[in-house]
């Protein structure tokens, strides 16, 4: 028996929903507490809830709070980096936090950018 595990049920693609591309954000500040992230997280749901184009997927951190990474799914990767950019500069531990959009990412024209939020890359 092949038993799916929460996050693979939490997948889009296993909701029904095939999306194209993805917007993965990975920041290297120290969080104060996981409060700020969750909070975050929280915004990001709300702010992509109502999208049936898009979806935000989730946070993963390190236990030592000095790095983690946001996950983002849709059909527009440019769309959803514009949608969620201003979240994204109001937080102290995006500052210099790397964003790759990935177009057309179960494809072999897969294509991706990176683009670095607050702060030039250094």
């Amino acid at each position: 028996m092949n038993k799916k595990t929460s996050h693979e049920i939490l997948l889009p693609e296993n909701q029904g929903r095939e999306y194209t591309d993805a917007v993965i954000v990975y920041f290297n500040k120290t969080l104060k507490d996981l409060d700020d992230l969750h909070n975050l997280s929280v915004q990001f749901w709300d702010l992509f809830v109502d999208e049936e184009s898009a979806c935000f997927d989730g946070h993963e951190y390190c236990s030592d709070l000095t790095h983690g990474s946001i996950y983002f799914y849709g059909n527009n990767a440019a769309a959803m980096f514009v949608k969620m950019k201003p979240l994204l500069e109001e937080q102290y531990f995006m500052e210099g936090a790397l964003a790759k959009l990935i177009f057309d990412r179960k494809s072999s024209n897969e294509m991706s950018m990176e683009v670095y939020i607050g702060d030039a890359e250094g």
